[in-house]
């Protein structure tokens, strides 16, 4: 079947002018070319292209976030603690949440010591995560330590707050 298929072509082939045998043979080696382009070529470089995006995002996102940690180390926690008892002092920081919308976003509030309270976020930008955070500092708030982590230009982790 496929001989018989090759004498055809074959027969075909013999019976175009060199001419269109060159026009034919360029035709299908640019419709190859075209076809390789858009189903193997072009679906890599646009993920290439979107990866190479998302790094340069999550730098961006890293100097910032590194920059506003030089910031609040700067500021050198010089705000003395609310002195309230516990059950205040989580209402008063789950208030603090609240008011700024964040309550949405934080997955849970743990008491960790006297005056501590560790606040675990849901994947968020970190440019909000850090915003809150400055927030916190300026109603008098300490936060002693947070640990962010990121995936995909989302920031998830908790913060740690003396209160």
């Amino acid at each position: 079947m496929i001989d018989g298929l090759k004498q055809k072509f074959s027969m075909w082939w013999d019976k175009r002018s060199e001419r269109e045998q060159r026009i034919l043979a360029v035709s299908i080696v640019l419709g190859v070319v075209a076809i390789f382009h858009g189903s193997v070529y072009k679906p890599f470089a646009d993920e290439h292209t979107t990866a190479l995006e998302a790094f340069r995002q999550a730098t961006s996102d890293y100097r910032w976030l590194k920059e506003q940690v030089r910031e609040i180390e700067s500021m050198g926690g010089g705000v003395a603690p609310v002195q309230e008892g516990p059950d205040e002092m989580q209402a008063s920081l789950e208030k603090h949440l609240s008011d700024h919308g964040i309550q949405t976003i934080v997955e849970r509030v743990e008491r960790r010591g006297k005056v501590y309270f560790e606040v675990r976020l849901k994947d968020i930008k970190g440019s909000t995560a850090m915003r809150w955070i400055e927030t916190l500092s300026s109603a008098g708030y300490r936060v002693s330590r947070f640990k962010m982590e990121t995936l995909g230009g989302k920031v998830s982790g908790r913060v740690i707050v003396a209160v």
